[in-house]
């Protein structure tokens, strides 16, 4: 616990002597492991990621000992026992909520980890019920909880948090905002995303580029994908600007009248701008600019074939063929032209994707999509998916055996082939 750089070696160590706890020797002479051990394995398991249930348990459990032993663990610790109380899976709920509540409530009150925590969340027996002096929260912890209340999505548990916070006397931040935001742009609620950007205006936080793109996400999420469009184009002008600018004037104009949206002239579109934009265009099926924007985030260099989020762009096309891509057959009505989102784009698009560098090994998401498009506007040509499917599994599946076991990919192989796998 107290030198391992591990973390599984060190929570092993703790484990090993908290089996140890009865044996009277132990219990005698180290009843106790050293605060300090403790302290240092409690920030190893705030640290640790990918955040799973797990870690709530576990860092409940080194704090529950950090206060046998008489000690105090900082307040760094309680604001990740409450993170965690709210994480580990892919949405939130207002039991999760009640849970950071629960934990918020021991804290402020001076009380042990875990004392009121909602029945049948945890058992770890009996409860030591010294109180220490309890610790005052801080910024961070309101945000938390306001964060772990949005995820939920649960309007009473938003409006607990909202009035925790108010009560607290801190003044909301960019982080706070950026919480609101997500939960009104969930609830599909366009009034309440131009509300907290009122907000963010009249407070005059200035708003990095990981705020637009919640806002261009918003947007889109709520099928105002030209709002999205209007907010990119604003940003692409901060790179190079735009023969058009009247036209940028205009939308300027627009975003701060109707949408209280500044973006001023500093702000840049990183990865996640073009990939989210890439998504959203490809969505509708604007064959136009969703590859506008594709070319130009492949040729930046600031963004291109080294990043890990590449994958998501090229899944976000290889979605949009599999939801507008057209039998070969088709002819687009009233131009008698064939639709864009064709066969032949879509094998250039997959050889690009193969150019990418063999560590960059797509999701089973990815792969599903990929096929689905081939399937999709080759009008179902079975030599053609075999062809497909080899190229990827031969790329792949020394890297990541396993990409290729789920379900539906399995069912997939046993159509392609006419068979089934053993």
């Amino acid at each position: 616990m107290a030198s391992s750089k591990n973390i599984q070696a060190a929570w092993d160590a703790f484990v090993a002597f908290d089996a140890l706890k009865g044996h009277p020797e132990v219990a005698q002479n180290l009843p106790h492991p050293p605060f300090y051990a403790l302290d240092r394995l409690c920030r190893f398991i705030t640290f640790s990621r990918p955040v799973t249930k797990t870690h709530f348990r576990a860092q409940l459990a080194v704090m529950r000992r950090m206060w046998e032993a008489g000690g105090k663990p900082p307040l760094a610790a309680w604001n990740s026992l409450i993170n965690f109380a709210g994480k580990g899976l892919r949405t939130g709920s207002k039991e999760e909520y009640k849970t950071a509540v629960s934990i918020f409530n021991d804290m402020v009150a001076g009380r042990c980890p875990g004392s009121r925590l909602p029945k049948g969340v945890i058992d770890y027996g009996r409860l030591t019920n010294h109180i220490n002096t309890p610790i005052q929260p801080n910024l961070v912890t309101f945000n938390i909880l306001l964060d772990v209340a949005t995820r939920s999505l649960h309007s009473d548990s938003v409006k607990h948090a909202v009035g925790l916070f108010t009560q607290s006397g801190f003044a909301p931040d960019f982080i706070s905002h950026m919480c609101m935001l997500r939960y009104h742009s969930k609830k599909r609620s366009l009034e309440g995303v131009r509300a907290t950007l009122t907000k963010i205006k009249e407070q005059r936080i200035i708003m990095p580029i990981d705020g637009f793109n919640a806002v261009i996400s918003a947007y889109a999420y709520n099928n105002r994908h030209d709002l999205a469009l209007a907010v990119f184009r604003l940003l692409e002008n901060n790179i190079t600007l735009s023969d058009d600018q009247e036209g940028i004037h205009s939308v300027r104009d627009l975003l701060s009248r109707e949408e209280r949206l500044e973006v001023p002239d500093n702000v840049k579109p990183d990865v996640a701008t073009y990939t989210a934009m890439i998504q959203s265009m490809a969505y509708i099926g604007d064959f136009v600019h969703t590859f506008d924007i594709f070319n130009e985030f492949l040729s930046s260099r600031d963004t291109a074939r080294i990043h890990p989020s590449t994958s998501a762009a090229f899944r976000a096309v290889f979605l949009g063929f599999s939801k507008h891509g057209a039998d070969p057959s088709w002819i687009v009505p009233d131009t008698g032209e064939v639709s864009r989102w064709n066969l032949s784009n879509l094998q250039l698009v997959f050889r690009l994707f193969l150019k990418l560098p063999a560590q960059e090994v797509p999701t089973r998401s990815t792969v599903y999509w990929i096929m689905s498009a081939f399937d999709k506007t080759s009008g179902h040509d079975k030599k053609l998916l075999r062809e497909v499917w080899a190229q990827m599994k031969g790329r792949y599946t020394t890297a990541r055996p396993m990409l290729f076991s789920q379900p539906r990919l399995r069912r997939m192989e046993e159509t392609i082939y006419n068979y089934t796998p053993h």
